[in-house]
Formats: structure tokens, C-alpha cells, sequence
């Protein structure tokens, strides 16, 4: 309901059958773990009223496949969104400042990310072992990426140096 202004840690942790969910106009915050381990979860639009993604909000909710990221959001919590393994792209909001430390790690099928230039920040380990991330667009105001933020990801190499743009990865 329109009521419901945030959700609380753990709200809808390990509900496995879980298959959508619909959020209310009223919620501006995903508590942390919110939704971790929803493994039947296949889509989250979360809409332009929420203002932080809480750490481990949809972390291992392993069927996602499609998430857009309201125009509101200005925080995407630690592990986020780590380990959704058929979550192919990801569309962040236009407000978007920092993806926190392991935000999108271990998202196996991530080809792509593509972020607005309100990014500021990307955290430690960001997108870590997204093996399939081959395109990567960084914004126009990126002032820190993180230690290992591209990690054994496409664009990943054991030698040599690796740049995307002109920042040097590694």
C-alpha cells in the first residue's frame, strides 16, 4: 500500500516464491536484505520515489533478470544486487551517485553497464567477477572507482594494463 514508507531488514528475505512484486508510491527505502535470496524474483522496477537501495537488498535472487532503477535513487547499497546470475543489464536512475562495494558481483550474465554521468562513485569490488561484462560507459563526473571495482570481469586482464576511457583499471 501507498502507506508503506519503508521496508524493514529482511522484510521478504527467502521468500523463494516470490515472482513480482509491486511497491507502493509512499516507500523512499529497501531496508538491508530486503529482498535477499527471493529466488523466483524475475523483475524489479523500482520507481522514482526510492531513495537508497539498502545493502543486500536483492543480493542472490538468482532468477532476476530485468531491473530499472528509478530517477529518485541516489544510493545502491553494499551487495545490492551481488550474485544475480541471469541479470543480463541493469539501467540505474538519472540521479544515481554511488553503487556501493560488491553492488552487482558475481552477476554472472552482466554484458553491460552503462553509467549516467550523476555517478560519482563506484565501491570496492563493485562488479567482481562479472565474467560476462564486456561494455562498460562510465559517466562524465566519475570521481572514485574502487579497488578491483572491474575485477575478473571481459574487460579484465591478468597482465598488462586494462583502461576504460581514461581511467586506468589494472
Amino acid at each position: 500500500p501507498d502507506s508503506v514508507t519503508e521496508l524493514g531488514a529482511q522484510a521478504f528475505e527467502y521468500c523463494r516464491a516470490l515472482p513480482s512484486v509491486t511497491f507502493g508510491s509512499g516507500l523512499t527505502e529497501f531496508g538491508e536484505s530486503a529482498f535477499n535470496g527471493c529466488t523466483a524474483l524475475k523483475e524489479v522496477i523500482i520507481p522514482d520515489n526510492i531513495v537508497t537501495i539498502g545493502n543486500g537488498a536483492f543480493s542472490g535472487c538468482s532468477a532476476l533478470e530485468k531491473v530499472s532503477v528509478g530517477s529518485g535513487v541516489v544510493n545502491i547499497g553494499t551487495d545490492a544486487f551481488r550474485r544475480c546470475i541471469k541479470l543480463p543489464s541493469v539501467t540505474l536512475g538519472s540521479r544515481t551517485e554511488a553503487i556501493g562495494d560488491y553492488a552487482f558481483a558475481e552477476c554472472t550474465a552482466l554484458t553491460s553497464v552503462h553509467l549516467p554521468d550523476s555517478v560519482k562513485n563506484i565501491g570496492v569490488q563493485a562488479f567482481y567477477g562479472c565474467t560476462a561484462l564486456k561494455d562498460v560507459t562510465l559517466g562524465q563526473n566519475i570521481e572514485q572507482i574502487s579497488k578491483e571495482a572491474f575485477h575478473q570481469t571481459g574487460i579484465w586482464q591478468e597482465t598488462g594494463a586494462t583502461y576504460v576511457g581514461k581511467w586506468f583499471l589494472g
